[in-house]
């Protein structure tokens, strides 16, 4: 652009939007698509009398829709010569026919008044054919009508036609890719929540056996401790504490240890209702939440649970490892629990 170009920032959105209602082509359409095209891809812009507004020499593609002023449309001509090709006034949009066309640069557009303008970007031009289709043949007139005169000999219907299909087409490939894009985003969200729940589920368990850990076990307790204050549900705990674990180890090494953990933790899985709650609370100590059981029914599932420990035994290598519990509850009933220290 021309560096006699003045960029006024400062201009709100909120003046954008006021700039755009008063152009009768934007007038049918909904304030929120009209409010997300201003805030992506339009920027006011003031022109001084005799300024390059479009020049050959530019780079980029923007175009322009003037809200006030006049400006004169050239097309560049191959012996470097310019051809007038009229003025255009506030509503009309110019820009470089070659983003319309596939062609090379052939637009020149200077100021022959003080202009203001909101500058639409590229992509802002897309969107506008995508969202404002009813100005697809505004757009189409204002830029083919600035570059084919009676003197090109050319039927303006049939270059339009030309357009169209061109920019369909484009439209029709970025629809493509975006949706191969959007393939690609949900495959890839859906590895990324897959491996976030293995994560999760890794940070709540047990690595050894595989159950609840310390950490989570906690939390559980706190949560069904909340509910039996919130609603009078009864809740009972029990802590388990495997006899003389230290023997096993010493005797048969930390690989049977762990061993046995592992079947213990199985065992009293194997003893408890889908809505219990277990895990590993220390090194050989276990704890089990029973909700809306009393402490004269959990004693049928601490027997339980002890003397299916007491009669299984863990394999290793050549010989049968026996281990006993020790088992301590306590229910919210018959006791104040505020929290799992008590």
């Amino acid at each position: 652009m021309s560096d006699t170009l003045l960029l006024s920032e400062s201009m709100s959105n909120n003046e954008k939007k006021l700039m755009l209602a008063g152009v009768s082509v934007f007038a049918e359409y909904s304030k929120q698509i009209t409010h997300e095209f201003i805030e992506q891809y339009v920027t006011h812009v003031t022109f001084p009398p005799n300024a390059n507004m479009i020049s050959k020499a530019d780079t980029e593609f923007d175009i322009y829709l003037i809200i006030q002023g006049t400006v004169q449309v050239f097309r560049c001509l191959d012996n470097n010569q310019t051809a007038d090709y009229g003025t255009r006034v506030s509503g009309h949009l110019v820009g470089e026919y070659a983003l319309v066309a596939g062609e090379k640069r052939t637009a020149e557009v200077r100021t022959l008044t003080k202009v203001k303008a909101l500058r639409i970007s590229e992509a802002g031009f897309r969107f506008m054919l995508v969202n404002f289709p009813r100005l697809k043949e505004r757009i189409l007139d204002d830029f083919t009508g600035a570059f084919f005169g009676r003197e090109d000999n050319k039927d303006i219907d049939d270059v339009r036609g030309d357009v169209f299909s061109r920019l369909y087409s484009e439209l029709r490939e970025q629809k493509e890719d975006l949706e191969m894009l959007n393939t690609q985003l949900r495959r890839t969200n859906h590895e990324l929540q897959s491996k976030n729940d293995l994560l999760y589920q890794m940070a709540i368990h047990d690595q050894l056996t595989s159950i609840y850990n310390r950490r989570f076990i906690i939390e559980m307790f706190g949560k069904e401790l909340e509910r039996h204050q919130r609603y009078g549900i009864n809740l009972t705990c029990i802590i388990l504490d495997i006899d003389d674990f230290k023997l096993v180890n010493d005797n048969y090494g930390h690989l049977a240890g762990d061993e046995v953990l592992i079947n213990i933790a199985a065992l009293i899985g194997k003893s408890l209702r889908n809505i219990d709650i277990y895990g590993r609370y220390g090194g050989e100590e276990f704890l089990v939440i029973l909700p809306n059981v009393t402490i004269n029914s959990a004693n049928v599932v601490t027997e339980r649970i002890r003397k299916t420990i007491s009669d299984t035994s863990t394999p290793w290598r050549q010989h049968k490892i026996n281990v006993t519990v020790s088992i301590g509850m306590i229910d919210t009933l018959h006791n104040k629990t505020d929290t799992i220290d008590d």
